[in-house]
């Protein structure tokens, strides 16, 4: 903190514990703060090693049986394109899928997960 009662004392404390950590922050929550705390943390956009969408898509991740699987909904009235940034099989068509995608409008996609 910079002023007031608060000030020389860390907004933002952060301690390991056990196989993760603990951040306790001491703030008014802005969506700017928000952000920046999701970004630090890496669950802004977890999955941005697998693939890359729109603001107007959605992904889900399901695991079973040892296979990871990716939804993707696509909730716009026009196409989208989506970037698998890993291989993957589309489980509608069978096919090996990896880069640019297009997702019609409104269509949904189930990939298996080479990962």
């Amino acid at each position: 903190y910079a002023s007031n009662y608060y000030k020389g004392r860390p907004a933002l404390v952060e301690n390991m514990y056990g196989k993760g950590k603990v951040i306790h922050f001491g703030g008014t929550f802005t969506r700017e703060n928000v952000k920046a705390l999701m970004e630090y943390t890496g669950i802004l956009e977890p999955f941005s090693d697998w693939v890359e969408l729109p603001e107007a898509c959605e992904i889900s991740v399901k695991a079973k049986e040892g296979k990871t699987y990716l939804y993707v909904l696509n909730y716009s009235e026009g196409s989208q394109e989506i970037i698998m940034k890993i291989p993957a099989k589309d489980l509608d068509t069978c096919e090996e899928i990896q880069g640019r995608v297009d997702l019609k409008a409104y269509e949904t996609k189930v990939y298996q997960l080479y990962i």
